[in-house]
């Protein structure tokens, strides 16, 4: 049951509601259908037609639609008033007290269905009110990734926020999925399609800011690992393209940039310490050359007369 064909969807800048209003108009049977229909009462039997939704047995579609011809989901509030007021009308009139008993049983099952059908109502108008405000946010790349988990969440998929680049759930994404529960596959699916459009047409214009992200990316690859390299990274992280970034682009870069930031500073204490090194060494070759003369100057043979000199004492001298 496509959506255009049975909703009416007023300008949201208006505030009005969205009703559902049947694909035809509802078709009322005669007494003794309407009483033959209330014969099929359980009273302790509902279905679910969607999660959030529990009707009376008699609003199958096996039991409604021959009778009424529109499926019990697609009954407006004025449809059930209708066939309401047609029951109350052949119980007043039956002089039968067992079927007036079916018939004032079956007026109790549809105001007990009557609720949850108002509530797929309301369920629908917030949908569509929050989808009309999401579409009318100005672009980012964080509305782009709540675009694509909203999406996610009326199709029943799982509500992964790293898939889509986001950090925290919004706030409003557990009240679509509860008023998603009211509403049918059919009946989301054209919500959903609206949020990937609007998603895609963001991503569309997003094109040339991944380019320059890319290109922002290889350049950092390319920062050399020395300490001008530094300087180069201060210069990066601040670069005008990174605020046109989504979080998980950023956050990468980031991490980039400390990858890179921690490579340059290893390279530099590896230096440091290799020119300390280099020091100590230089200092005892030095130390060394410096012993080596002073051990050359204090040689030579003991006891030995210097050259010219008186004899030794002790010693006469040959005349």
């Amino acid at each position: 049951m496509p959506m255009p064909s049975r909703v009416t969807i007023a300008a949201a800048v208006l505030g009005t509601a969205v009703v559902l209003e049947p694909v035809h108009a509802l078709e009322m049977p005669g007494c003794e259908a309407l009483e033959q229909w209330a014969a099929e009462l359980k009273p302790d039997e509902t279905f679910a037609p969607v999660p959030e939704v529990k009707l009376s047995n008699l609003l199958q579609d096996d039991l409604a639609v021959p009778l009424f011809g529109v499926p019990a989901l697609e009954w407006s509030n004025s449809d059930i008033l209708q066939v309401r007021k047609g029951l109350n009308q052949c119980r007043a009139q039956t002089k039968d007290e067992a079927a007036g008993r079916r018939l004032y049983e079956a007026i109790k099952a549809i105001d007990g269905s009557r609720r949850a059908l108002a509530w797929r109502q309301r369920a629908l108008t917030r949908l569509e009110r929050t989808v009309d405000r999401l579409e009318g946010y100005r672009p980012s790349r964080r509305l782009a990734g709540q675009l694509a988990l909203a999406r996610d969440v009326l199709l029943g998929e799982p509500a992964d926020l790293e898939v889509h680049g986001l950090r925290q759930m919004p706030n409003w994404i557990g009240q679509m999925e509860e008023a998603g529960g009211y509403l049918t596959r059919e009946e989301l699916a054209p919500l959903a399609t609206r949020l990937a459009e609007r998603e895609a047409e963001m991503r569309a214009a997003f094109a040339e800011d991944d380019e320059a992200f890319e290109a922002l990316q290889e350049e950092l690859a390319g920062v050399p690992v020395s300490p001008g390299g530094l300087t180069t990274l201060r210069e990066l992280e601040r670069s005008p393209v990174l605020r046109k970034v989504s979080p998980g682009q950023l956050d990468a870069f980031r991490a980039g940039v400390q990858r890179k930031r921690s490579q340059i500073q290893a390279e530099m204490r590896r230096q440091e310490l290799a020119r300390a090194q280099q020091v100590r060494q230089e200092q005892a070759r030095r130390s060394t050359q410096a012993q080596r003369p002073a051990a050359r100057s204090g040689g030579g043979q003991a006891g030995a007369a210097p050259s010219g000199g008186m004899p030794p004492l002790g010693i006469t001298a040959l005349r």
